[in-house]
């Protein structure tokens, strides 16, 4: 969002004196709970919960078919949001305002705003699938280079 403030012409001052909040939100397919099929973490899915700093799972599921959900394995869907609170950090509220078309970096704020407890698609996903209520593979549908080949 702060990006395409920028390239539309607004300032990064204008930007974090009226920037409150920024929501994400994306839907996942949520697993069947009568056949989703539990699975052991690989070392690669194991690195990337430890990546965003969560407990790997003993468990992961994959989508089974029964009856209840027409032999898809999925039933129903789950939202997941990612929110961004600018405001909550005065360290995030100047860098915004510092910032330019030429020299806003988004991996930069975006690693401050987790620092801070903030959270992310991704981070929010793991915890589903960790819970068992989606598949791992709805969580690469937010990674936009998975941080770890798989084994």
């Amino acid at each position: 969002v702060v990006s395409r403030l920028l390239d539309l012409g607004l300032t990064g001052r204008q930007i974090a004196t009226s920037l409150l909040l920024v929501v994400a939100q994306r839907l996942v397919r949520r697993l069947c709970p009568h056949c989703r099929k539990p699975v052991a973490p690989t070392p690669a899915q194991a690195r990337h919960f430890v990546h965003y700093q969560l407990p790997v799972p003993t468990t992961l599921h994959t989508p089974g078919g029964c009856a209840q959900c027409g032999g898809q394995g999925e039933r129903g869907v789950a939202a997941i949001f990612e929110l961004l609170h600018p405001a909550a950090s005065d360290d995030l509220t100047d860098a915004i305002g510092r910032a330019s078309r030429h020299t806003f970096n988004e991996t930069t704020l975006r690693k401050r705003w987790l620092a801070l407890g903030g959270s992310s698609l991704v981070r929010e996903a793991l915890l589903l699938a960790g819970a068992g209520e989606i598949s791992y593979a709805e969580v690469l549908k937010f990674e936009r280079l998975p941080p770890f080949p798989d084994d």
